[in-house]
């Protein structure tokens, strides 16, 4: 089969960063990413149709239907919500419906999500699940979307895609999704295809800059302002792929300092100041611990063999380690 084409639906602004977070775990998840694709309807293409009917024709377009829910209703457009009208079209189409609601207490929720979205949503018989944070939401989502497609398609996930799963969604945070003001312009761009290139298996000089846009914006990334139109980075982005993150967060940075002997002294025989988006940052400070560290020869047969008092790969796994805590939004 194709890949299954995920629709998610929210009020926009409301909750804008969640949706974000459920096209994450679809894109980032090995097995999700090889069955399904998240879609959302403010990253589609532009078009000439109105925003309710060009709401509606995507989710035509799509095989499930997820709607997050919490306070507000938002505007109203023949008596309904852009996200009510939605849903009405999803059940119409008979997709599979998930329903995730924010928070527990109903109580400052707008009296039309109370007595009109979740009421119908309740009278129709859909099992809804409530989530507080990210990791909650997006373990949720995975739970829902693996269990459907072993009901409904017979696949399910293999020992290990469940391991590199949880290991995703346990690294994802907050902080990786918070907004910042730098511009989309300010990251590395050849950096940005070399991954998206090993991550969507697209090759790098086939990627414009539209595509790339729209891509990392679909990972979370990007945000793109409503009112400008304008496409920002948020701070997995910076850490990631940034020029130089340093600008933004002041502590994204590796302070190196080199001794002779085991006593710290307070003239180092060398350091460095790297402050390079965290691939290029982590390749910098092996780099330094090779030119500051012995590398005695050894004969092995007839070939001299140099040695390494630190193996590249272990340095490069304890750096990957330390780095890796915030995000991991190009795990393929």
């Amino acid at each position: 089969m194709g890949k299954l084409r995920i629709f998610v639906s929210s009020v926009q602004k409301e909750l804008e960063n969640e949706r974000i977070a459920v096209a994450e775990i679809i894109t980032t998840d090995p097995f999700l990413s090889a069955h399904c694709i998240p879609v959302l309807y403010e990253y589609e293409p532009a078009s000439p149709d109105k925003a309710l009917s060009g709401c509606l024709k995507c989710v035509d377009s799509c095989d499930i239907y997820i709607v997050l829910i919490w306070n507000e209703y938002s505007e109203v457009e023949k008596g309904l919500s852009i996200t009510h009208h939605e849903y009405k079209r999803a059940k119409k189409n008979r997709l599979p419906i998930l329903v995730y609601i924010k928070g527990s207490n109903e109580a400052r929720r707008d009296e039309n999500t109370k007595k009109k979205f979740l009421k119908e949503i309740r009278e129709d018989g859909y099992k809804y699940k409530r989530f507080a944070n990210y990791k909650k939401l997006q373990t949720e989502v995975r739970a829902s979307l693996v269990k459907l497609l072993k009901e409904q398609h017979g696949i399910e996930p293999s020992s290990d895609e469940n391991v590199i799963a949880e290991q995703t969604i346990e690294a994802a945070s907050k902080f990786g999704t918070r907004r910042t003001q730098a511009p989309w312009s300010s990251l590395n761009l050849d950096l940005a295809k070399e991954l998206v290139e090993a991550a969507e298996k697209t090759p790098a000089d086939k990627l414009t800059d539209s595509m790339l846009k729209e891509i990392l914006l679909s990972r979370g990334m990007l945000w793109r302002d409503s009112d400008s139109g304008k496409e920002y980075v948020t701070a997995a982005a910076v850490v990631l792929l940034a020029n130089d993150p340093s600008i933004v967060f002041p502590h994204c940075r590796i302070l190196a300092d080199a001794f002779l002997g085991t006593e710290k002294t307070s003239r180092p025989s060398d350091q460095e100041d790297i402050h390079l988006p965290m691939p290029k940052a982590i390749e910098r400070a092996i780099e330094f611990v090779q030119r500051n560290t012995r590398h005695p020869m050894r004969v092995v047969g007839l070939n001299r063999v140099q040695l390494d008092e630190y193996p590249i790969e272990a340095l490069r796994e304890a750096l990957d380690r330390v780095g890796q805590g915030r995000c991991r939004p190009f795990a393929p």
